[in-house]
């Protein structure tokens, strides 16, 4: 079997490097394979990453959070979870498989929790007027790698539970490294095709054999 190289964070912590073989064999399954790129490629999953993306692009150019979340429907009363809702809602039709819409829901938490540090009381209760400097865009500047690493942790950990409680721990360490090493790749890979990341979820559902290891 052949593993795209960890980063040196991962190989430092063996109980990670181990978890992350695992997550790796099981992405070369055939049949989860084939649910990855599925999902990869779902409407939903492609509205709910492009709604992340535009509100960091709108604070990028300096816009107000405020101001970036009512473009997408939220008013400034609402809170991070009310916009996760309205981002997951979008692309949601009655085909959505409903597996799909539960990984992509969790994947969205996941970005905007890490804005508030994981602050549940400010995701689940603070309105977003009222956020103020308790909420940091930067993990937005790095939607990608987040966005990916929770499809992958939630896509794996229902099978990851006779791990010990240690491994357990680091299951989303290691999917977050693995979404590290597949927007590395996509990066090295997509450059000179003029390929954006606004499309490196359906570049991966694409060559999904290249980025779990089992293609050049």
């Amino acid at each position: 079997m052949k593993l795209n190289k960890l980063t040196s964070a991962v190989n430092a912590n063996p109980e990670m490097a181990k978890v992350s073989k695992q997550i790796y064999e099981m992405l070369q399954d055939r049949t989860r394979a084939a649910f990855m790129r599925a999902m990869l490629s779902d409407p939903m999953l492609s509205a709910s990453y492009q709604g992340l993306l535009s509100i960091e692009a709108d604070l990028s150019d300096g816009a107000a959070l405020s101001a970036a979340v009512q473009k997408l429907g939220v008013t400034a009363e609402g809170t991070l979870a009310d916009l996760a809702d309205v981002i997951c809602h979008v692309g949601q039709s009655p085909d959505t498989d409903e597996r799909v819409e539960r990984i992509v829901r969790r994947a969205v938490t996941d970005v905007l929790m890490r804005t508030v540090s994981n602050g549940h009381d400010l995701y689940y209760e603070t309105q977003i007027r009222n956020l103020g400097a308790k909420f940091n865009a930067q993990p937005l500047a790095n939607t990608a790698g987040f966005f990916l690493g929770g499809l992958i942790a939630n896509a794996v950990r229902g099978d990851l539970l006779k791990l010990s409680a240690e491994a357990r721990a680091v299951i989303g360490d290691a999917s977050n490294q693995i979404a590290v090493s597949w927007t590395d790749k996509f990066s090295d890979r997509s450059r000179r095709k003029g390929v954006s990341f606004r499309e490196i979820m359906q570049t991966i559902a694409d060559d999904f054999s290249v980025y779990t290891g089992g293609g050049k």
